[in-house]
């Protein structure tokens, strides 16, 4: 699961997408390579591949993040 900060507005979806990235939960499940935010996946041709790493992210600044 991960947490669509751009639309989100509940503080605990960033506690639950912690969850499944320490429990391997999900797309925390795929290697590292593979593990892009699917509204990042769909924008892929824009992006020029150049993904968000949300591996490592506090909970506190998923939060932080929420509405931006």
């Amino acid at each position: 699961m991960g947490v669509y900060r751009r639309y989100a507005t509940e503080a605990a979806w960033c506690a639950y997408e912690k969850q499944a990235r320490d429990r391997d939960l999900g797309l925390w499940a795929l290697p590292a390579e593979q593990q892009v935010a699917p509204w990042e996946w769909r924008r892929r041709e824009r992006l020029g591949r150049r993904f968000t790493d949300y591996s490592s992210q506090r909970v506190a600044e998923c939060v932080a993040s929420l509405g931006k």
